[in-house]
């Protein structure tokens, strides 16, 4: 399964039929507006989709606040292609083999409740020869705002090596 559809899948699955019903609402209404309307509905729609980003849905507003408050608006193109060109990019035997001639201390860190597949990050580490790969329990996609302390204590211990 290609990994943004397992990630699509997965983060289906958080969501209930309800509150997914009410994301695709608020989707089609912040993808039609325009100007401030569509500013202040994507706060709105983020936030809401973005909480299956997190371990703790119900704590996502709060951990969510500054990413959601940027002036700037996401190019939502612009990931959606990025994203698959990383993924397509991370198959070719060529960038394995750069990858397992990388010389440099790598810190990988990936919350176990995120809903990005965790083998992905773990397949990056096992190519690296020199990287640390970090399970972060009890967290989602935002480590620095779920767990700030186990993710300072994190590195903390990678940059003491």
């Amino acid at each position: 399964m290609e990994e943004h559809e397992a990630y699509h899948q997965e983060r289906r699955r958080r969501f209930t039929d309800d509150e997914h019903a009410d994301l695709q609402q608020r989707k089609q209404q912040y993808q039609q507006a325009r100007g401030t309307e569509r500013y202040a509905l994507f706060h709105e729609h983020a936030e809401r989709l973005w909480a299956s980003d997190v371990a703790d849905k119900h704590r996502a507003s709060v951990l969510l606040t500054g990413l959601v408050d940027s002036p700037w608006l996401p190019n939502e193109d612009a990931n959606h292609f990025l994203g698959h060109d990383a993924a397509r990019l991370m198959e070719t035997p060529e960038m394995r083999e750069r990858l397992r001639n990388v010389p440099i201390p790598t810190w990988i860190l990936h919350g176990e409740a995120d809903p990005r597949p965790i083998r992905h990050a773990q397949q990056l580490a096992a190519l690296l020869p020199k990287a640390q790969f970090v399970p972060l329990a009890d967290c989602g996609h935002i480590p620095w705002a779920e767990q700030p302390e186990a993710f300072r204590e994190s590195i903390r211990q990678f940059i003491s090596q």
